[in-house]
C-alpha cells in the first residue's frame, strides 16, 4: 500500500499498486475504502493502470489521488470512487509519493523525474482551482522530493534528502529564498508544556532572527536575535501562551532559512 487519508471519523481511503480488476479483466490502480471506521475494507479501482502513492480525502466521497508507472497521474473522485476525474496526466515518468490539501481547491503533488539522468530533479505540481489546471515548478541540482505540507492556501513547505524549501506564495518558488542550509538545528524538549529550547550551529558571523507560524499558517511570534558569533547558540522560546497544536519555526541565518517543525502539548 502507499498513503492512505481519513476524510471523517468513519470513511477513509488507502491507495497501492495497480492489479489486475477481476470485474473488467484490466489493469487498475486501485483504493482500499473503509465507512466504518477501518473496522472492514473494499476495493475501489480507478480505471487508470499506474501504482498510486498518496491520496488526500475530504468528507465521505471526495479524494484526490497521484502515481505513476507508464505515465504520470493525478486523479479525484467526487462520489466516493464510483467514477473518476483525471486532473493531470503526464507523459514522462515522475515518481509522485506525497500530495498535501490546504483545503479542497490549494494543493500539491511533488516528487522526482524517472532518474534515468545523472541528477534527477525534484518536481513540484501545485493547483489553486481544486485541479483543473496546475502550476509545474521544476528544481534543477535539487534532490527528488519526497515530503509536502501545505499550511494555508499560500504557505507550503517541501522536503527531500536533507532540503527544505519554502514557499510564500502558493507555489511561486521564485519569490522567496528557499534551500535551506544545515545549521543542525534543534528543538528540545519535543513536544514542549510551554518552554522550548532552540539549538543552531553558525558557520559563520551573521545575523540571526525566527518567527513561529501555526499550522494555519498565521504568525504566533517572532524574534530578532542580532548578530551572533560562529558556533553553536542556543535560545528559548515562551510557548505558554500558545494552545495545543503543531507549529513551525522558521530560522533566518543571513540570507538563509532552515524550518523544523514542534508541538505544543500540555
Amino acid at each position: 500500500m502507499g498513503g492512505g487519508s481519513f476524510g471523517d471519523s468513519q470513511t477513509g481511503y488507502g491507495v497501492g499498486d495497480w492489479f489486475t480488476d477481476p470485474v473488467h479483466n484490466v489493469n487498475n490502480g486501485y483504493c482500499e475504502k473503509t465507512t466504518d471506521g477501518g473496522a472492514t475494507w473494499k476495493n475501489i479501482y480507478t480505471g487508470i493502470p499506474v501504482d498510486l502513492l498518496c491520496c488526500q480525502a475530504f468528507g465521505k466521497n471526495i479524494l484526490y489521488v497521484a502515481g505513476s508507472n507508464y505515465t504520470s497521474y493525478i486523479g479525484r473522485t467526487s462520489d466516493g470512487g464510483a467514477s473518476w476525474d483525471t486532473l493531470h496526466l503526464i507523459d514522462k515518468v515522475y515518481s509522485l509519493p506525497a500530495m498535501s490539501f490546504a483545503d479542497i481547491g490549494h494543493g500539491m503533488v511533488v516528487g522526482n523525474d524517472d532518474g534515468t539522468g545523472a541528477n534527477p530533479h525534484g518536481v513540484v505540481f501545485s493547483t489553486t482551482d481544486s485541479g483543473k489546471t496546475w502550476q509545474k515548478q521544476y528544481l534543477p541540482n535539487a534532490p527528488e522530493i519526497s515530503g509536502v505540507a501545505m499550511l494555508n492556501d499560500s504557505i507550503a513547505v517541501i522536503a527531500g534528502r536533507g532540503n527544505v524549501y519554502r514557499t510564500t506564495t502558493s507555489g511561486n518558488f521564485s519569490s522567496v529564498s528557499n534551500q535551506t542550509y544545515d545549521f543542525q538545528l534543534q528543538i528540545f524538549p519535543n513536544p514542549s508544556s510551554g518552554i522550548i529550547n532552540i539549538q543552531y550551529l553558525i558557520p559563520s558571523p551573521s545575523s540571526v532572527s525566527y518567527q513561529i507560524y501555526n499550522i494555519q499558517g498565521i504568525q504566533v511570534g517572532i524574534l530578532n536575535l542580532g548578530v551572533q558569533n560562529s558556533g553553536t547558540q542556543q535560545s528559548t522560546f515562551d510557548g505558554s501562551a500558545l494552545p495545543n497544536g503543531a507549529y513551525y519555526l522558521i530560522m533566518t541565518v543571513g540570507v538563509s532559512q532552515e524550518t523544523i517543525p514542534f508541538t505544543i502539548l500540555k
